[in-house]
């Protein structure tokens, strides 16, 4: 049993945050969500696992330190760059280590499973391939399926946008094929698993069987369901055991190196997960579910309800923000943010909204404080000096 876990740079539902990131590596809970799969991915007797990125490389490097990362390098085998952006032929790559069952997952949804039972159900149907499906609400653009009394697939179909809002069975774009699927690598007419490779398959009479997944499923299709993803997971406990966090009081986790000096018990409303080397100042409030990532530092009497921080972001004093979503290297000084979502490396200040006037004003009575506290202490000091010399 193998595990193929595919990561192309293709989506990006998820921008700005996907702009500098491959969709695969944007963090849930603080962690990348590739790494989740690698999780659940040991938790399968794999025998390998094998990480396949986009072809052209660019962001190779945001995978290549999974190889020598102490946690991984036992079971992932291989990152490699794949000869394609489309599904099926990007296995081409690793056409001759697929030499025995192998599951295949695209990170670019977020799926946590009960991968086990899967496989256990795939090998009992003795069919060339299962997809996994889920029962969701239908979102444009993706798979519903369509299976008859003994589970073989007989329809699959793109969603449009006029259907209703009826519960289908939904592809999650994830799948356990058998090894003598490598013999279609030949056809250069399949290239995507979803389009191409299933339709001929039912078109050949080859036994395809559909297996319900169990478990939690997210396509990530907009960064209001990203929010909602994160704030959800620490709400229900799903990922506790992937949290490797000190719990601080009850399920509210705090990182290595923090620095907290508010009042937990009275101050934060569970559940909180906050990242490494992060400061929370004097009289900050915290209201779950709220995720604060690594290097972040909020200032005294800063509120933060039902939000997202993301890494190396600064909140000013007084700051309140409230169902919100902050990406990364962000300095926000502003008193209040409700409902919006902030780009990486942008500065919000209260002060870019003052006018000229009012500037000079500040500017003026600061230099006039500091002309009379050094005109005050040039007076007192002649003073005693002619004093002593008096006497």
């Amino acid at each position: 049993m193998k595990t193929v876990i595919w990561s192309p740079d293709t989506d990006h539902s998820l921008n700005p945050l996907t702009r500098l990131l491959p969709k695969a590596v944007v963090p849930v809970l603080n962690r990348p969500m590739l790494e989740y799969y690698l999780f659940q991915a040991e938790e399968i007797p794999s025998s390998q696992i094998i990480l396949l990125t986009d072809p052209k490389g660019n962001r190779f490097g945001h995978y290549y330190h999974y190889k020598n990362d102490p946690r991984w390098n036992e079971s992932l085998s291989t990152v490699l760059s794949a000869q394609s952006y489309h599904s099926f032929s990007a296995l081409k790559a690793i056409q001759n280590s697929l030499n025995e069952t192998f599951l295949f997952i695209d990170a670019n949804v977020f799926a946590l499973l009960n991968w086990q039972d899967l496989v256990l159900k795939h090998l009992q149907s003795h069919a060339l391939i299962s997809v996994i499906y889920v029962p969701f609400n239908p979102i444009k653009d993706l798979f519903a399926l369509k299976m008859n009394t003994s589970n073989r697939l007989t329809e699959i179909s793109r969603i449009e946008k006029s259907q209703s809002n009826t519960q289908i069975n939904l592809l999650t774009n994830c799948y356990l094929f058998e090894p003598q699927i490598v013999r279609y690598f030949q056809n250069p007419e399949l290239r995507q698993i979803n389009s191409d490779l299933i339709p001929f398959l039912l078109k050949e009479k080859q036994p395809v069987n559909a297996i319900q997944g169990n478990g939690i499923f997210e396509p990530l299709s907009s960064l209001y369901y990203y929010a909602q993803l994160n704030l959800s997971l620490l709400e229900n406990g799903a990922l506790d055991r992937w949290i490797f966090a000190s719990e601080m009081h009850n399920r509210i986790f705090i990182g290595m190196n923090c620095s907290v000096k508010s009042r937990v018990k009275e101050d934060f409303v569970e559940p909180v997960l906050i990242g490494n080397h992060t400061k929370i100042g004097r009289g900050v409030t915290v209201r779950g579910p709220a995720v604060i990532g690594n290097h972040v530092k909020l200032s005294k009497g800063a509120v933060v309800d039902r939000s997202v921080i993301l890494d190396h972001t600064y909140i000013g004093k007084m700051v309140e923000i409230k169902n919100s979503v902050i990406a990364k290297n962000c300095y926000i000084s502003v008193k209040n943010l409700f409902g919006t979502f902030i780009e990486e490396d942008f500065i919000l200040s209260e002060y870019h909204t003052e006018n000229v006037a009012i500037k000079l004003r500040r500017y003026f009575w600061a230099i006039f404080d500091r002309i009379f506290v050094v005109t005050l202490l040039i007076f007192f000091t002649t003073a005693i000096f002619n004093n002593c010399n008096f006497n």
